[in-house]
């Protein structure tokens, strides 16, 4: 328990400590300079319950923030779990209790959060604004339920208005604190919460209790006040933390190689925002934040009249928080497979060539030219969309080469292949035809989520059908943007959710190909172009039609053109 002149609430806190239903706690509390009497109320509890409650200082008593306080704090705790209380809030007496018996039923989970109350009614009525009356709030989520890293934390940042849990609410591990490096002590105070949240949620698991087990006290000296709109504005304390937040988890991301496209496009778009209004501020100095239609009506209303219409904003709002929430969450998967990856490996070495297509000897010419007749029947947009020929002198890597198929193909054009794949089997089928058909080009067995290449290697990455079963397919795209050279190309392939096929699929229960295969999964346009946000310049086309083509010309175009079952993005690295 940090504090810093709380001596009007600080007594409170520590009660609440004492009060609760779990009898084995420590309690650590943190003066970070205090000049009021909140130091002399902590000793003397600390007089009292010597082996339960200890004082902790920074050097030479000084101030040194939030940040620097809660490290000080977890580092000489004891016990194995951590839960935070600022000064001026509550528990109630089953919050370390239900919190710990969480973790300690589940040795997987790093974090446990609760709802808590917004707690106003401590204040005389006169005091509390124009929102008097306590609410209870908890993340945006349906309770009762584990949720895996990254996707909560990632559902909570990208949907505006989603509240973060108060630090009141949260129980994490010692150790993941720990090795995660604790919270940068540049945030003396706006957003150090934040951060630490960050860290944990996006590489812990959650879970997310139902129970009311803290009370939040609102008031107008706390840091998360310094936060509301009305000091907001371009150039406060606030928004100058809020800045450098989000620089912070720019650099968090790249750091901790968390690759998460929709993650990094939130992060760059926040951060021009705030610049932008950083650079308002520089050229207005003094400007106001602006106020919802709502707010300005409720302000000519008697407060009987505003209060049930700011009420009714409220939870109007809450439900579209939840909504958006719970759809980003299911959304998450989609994107990131949890399947493992020797999973993908030993069904490829099984299924790779399953299919019965020829009639010569597995590993003669006649064999691979009866398999990429096929391919190319089944793929008839392939020669029109891709031209080999272009990158006849240049650096080509198939990820995911397969049989060596289209590895061939680029090879025969001039180009100096290299081919990857996961599966042993496959690697031994390109080699083959590499040597049946007498052609160079070096294969080997490698993932490519982990490319044992150097960064700016090759032109072009070709990665035909294989995100949709990969173990990690936001891995590869990012693997395949370092991989390639300034102005390099890449082109994906993956198949389409919302096609013909699918839906003829879906309606008669016959699926074909290898949609039985661990992780495999479909796209969207919109989450396929999301994976690709790496890459600046992308251009996706939908090929692979139920009809042939000139049936399909006697149609309106907007009835079969976006519906392909085959989705191919042609991407371009910066320059």
């Amino acid at each position: 328990m940090p504090f810093l002149n709380a001596a009007p609430f600080i007594g409170e806190a520590i009660e609440s400590v004492r009060a609760q239903t779990l009898r084995e706690w420590e309690l650590l509390l943190v003066d970070d300079g205090s000049t009021d009497g909140g130091s002399r109320i902590a000793a003397g509890y600390a007089a009292r319950e010597p082996d339960r409650i200890r004082v902790l200082c920074h050097p030479e008593r000084q101030n040194r923030g939030i940040a620097a306080s809660r490290n000080l704090g977890v580092e000489a705790a004891r016990a194995p779990l951590i839960a935070l209380l600022d000064a001026d809030d509550v528990y109630e007496p089953r919050r370390l209790e239900l919190h710990a018996d969480r973790l300690e039923d589940d040795a997987g989970l790093g974090v446990v959060i609760s709802r808590e109350l917004y707690w106003r009614t401590w204040a005389p009525r006169a005091e509390r604004g124009p929102d008097p009356d306590d609410r209870v709030v908890g993340p945006a989520v349906e309770p009762g339920r584990r949720y895996e890293a990254p996707g909560f934390i990632v559902a909570q940042l990208l949907t505006a208005g989603a509240p973060l849990p108060p630090t009141c609410s949260v129980t994490f591990r010692r150790e993941a604190f720990r090795r995660l490096g604790g919270i940068p002590e540049a945030f003396r105070g706006h957003y150090e919460d934040q951060v630490l949240f960050c860290k944990l949620l996006l590489e812990s698991p959650a879970f997310v209790l139902g129970d009311v087990l803290a009370r939040y006290r609102q008031h107008e000296g706390s840091v998360t006040q310094g936060n509301s709109p009305a000091q907001s504005a371009p150039g406060s304390p606030a928004t100058l933390a809020r800045a450098r937040f989000l620089r912070w988890l720019v650099a968090h991301l790249e750091e901790r190689r968390l690759l998460l496209p929709e993650l990094r496009a939130w992060v760059h778009d926040q951060l021009e925002r705030v610049e932008q209004d950083l650079a308002l501020e520089r050229s207005a100095p003094g400007a106001a934040p602006g106020r919802s239609l709502i707010a300005g009506v409720g302000a000519f209303l008697p407060a009987a009249a505003a209060r049930p219409l700011r009420r009714a904003r409220r939870l109007f709002k809450e439900r579209r928080i939840r909504r958006e929430v719970a759809r980003r969450i299911r959304q998450w998967p989609m994107s990131r497979s949890q399947v493992a990856l020797s999973d993908v490996r030993d069904y490829w070495n099984a299924r790779i060539d399953d299919t019965k297509l020829s009639d010569h000897p597995r590993g003669s010419l006649g064999f691979y030219e009866a398999l990429d007749a096929y391919h190319l029947e089944k793929c008839d947009y392939l020669l029109r969309e891709v031209d080999f020929a272009a990158w006849s002198g240049r650096d080509v890597l198939e990820v995911g080469c397969g049989s060596g198929l289209d590895l061939l193909r680029f090879a025969r054009a001039g180009a100096r292949t290299t081919g990857v794949d996961l599966s042993p089997t496959a690697i031994d089928l390109a080699a083959g035809y590499c040597r049946a058909a007498g052609v160079e080009a070096q294969v080997m067995e490698a993932d490519g989520a982990c490319l044992p290449f150097a960064a700016a290697s090759f032109d072009l990455v070709y990665c035909m059908g294989v995100l949709p079963f990969a173990a990690d397919p936001v891995a590869i795209v990012a693997e395949a943007h370092r991989v390639l050279r300034p102005g390099g190309e890449a082109i994906f392939m993956v198949y389409n959710r919302r096609s013909w096929m699918n839906l003829v699929a879906t309606l008669t229960g016959r699926r074909k190909g290898h949609t039985d295969a661990p992780g495999f999964h479909l796209y969207t346009h919109a989450q396929f172009d999301r994976l690709l946000y790496t890459f600046p310049e992308r251009r996706i086309v939908a090929e692979r039609f139920p009809v042939p083509s000139g049936r399909r010309r006697a149609l309106p175009g907007v009835l079969w053109r976006p519906y392909g079952w085959h989705l191919l993005a042609f991407c371009r690295k910066d320059s």
